[in-house]
């Protein structure tokens, strides 16, 4: 399993589900949530080892979301 850590400007409940729509469809994603209450509004995503950046950014950015990668 390989873990992702994105700074994110998903600020609502409303954009948290709109995004979650998204991620939640995605079978080598297995978990993910948002800090809202962070100032970078982290993006935290746990997913298979054959997943790789690009693809959690194309899903983000899909739901209109900026994303970009948070040193672990």
């Amino acid at each position: 399993m390989k873990v992702f850590v994105y700074k994110t400007d998903i600020e609502s409940p409303q954009q948290l589900h709109q995004v979650g729509e998204l991620l939640n469809i995605h079978s080598r994603i297995y978990s993910w949530s948002v800090d809202v209450e962070n100032k970078d509004r982290v993006l935290r995503v746990e997913a298979d080892d054959s997943m790789h950046d690009e693809a959690i950014f194309t899903l983000v950015h899909a739901g209109g979301f900026r994303c970009e990668v948070l040193p672990v």
